[in-house]
């Protein structure tokens, strides 16, 4: 439970700094939900932080609400390089 209320923060956080609309933060939370429940997490090798970027950067392309590698890493703390790792385990993963 705290962890969940912990991510739900981060995750709003992070979506604040970039101006995403709350449809956005949903979609966010959406994926990482399925992603966690599948345990995919603990064998991808991805960081968290990675993986929250790739999720951030490919839920704000489908509510239209596009922000660049850049800004997104940025905002995370991360690279545009491992913005694109995770991005492509996301998609790899979860069929998206």
């Amino acid at each position: 439970m705290i962890n969940e209320i912990l991510q739900v923060k981060i995750i709003r956080n992070y979506c604040s700094r970039l101006n995403l609309s709350e449809n956005c933060v949903r979609k966010i939370e959406e994926i990482c939900d399925t992603f966690l429940k599948k345990k995919y997490m603990s064998n991808s090798g991805v960081n968290p932080r990675t993986f929250l970027a790739g999720a951030i950067y490919i839920s704000s392309a489908m509510c239209r609400e596009s922000r660049t590698e850049e800004d997104v890493a940025n905002a995370l703390g991360t690279t545009p390089a491992s913005l694109r790792k995770g991005k492509a385990v996301i998609l790899d993963e979860l069929k998206l």
